[in-house]
């Protein structure tokens, strides 16, 4: 459990940073921050729960899951916050990246 609070933390607290300014003329902070909240809370906690059952070896699972979390979110964000889909695809994508890059990261570390 203390590694999924410390993933869940982490996305959350880079994930932020990408969502509030990309959505900084669309929407007020408070409801960029909620909306973060809520679509990770949402898609973190289902990635970690389906993440053994899924098809595959580790890359594989990786990028499929990574995928799908960002098509999810990038649909989530449009609904909540507004603006293009190319705006909920691109921040999607690189919040993702950069959390996904950290958690990575961290993995390597704790491991």
């Amino acid at each position: 459990m203390p590694s999924y609070l410390l993933a869940l933390a982490t996305t959350i607290v880079l994930e932020s940073g990408v969502v509030v300014a990309g959505y900084r003329r669309l929407a007020p902070a408070g409801r960029r921050l909620a909306a973060v909240l809520a679509v990770n809370l949402a898609t973190h906690g289902l990635l970690w729960t389906v993440w053994p059952w899924l098809p595959g070896g580790y890359g594989m699972r990786l990028a499929g899951a990574e995928l799908v979390v960002v098509a999810v979110e990038a649909a989530l964000y449009r609904v909540l916050l507004g603006g293009s889909g190319t705006r909920a695809a691109a921040v999607s994508a690189i919040a993702n990246a950069l959390s996904t890059a950290a958690g990575l990261g961290l993995w390597r570390l704790v491991s």
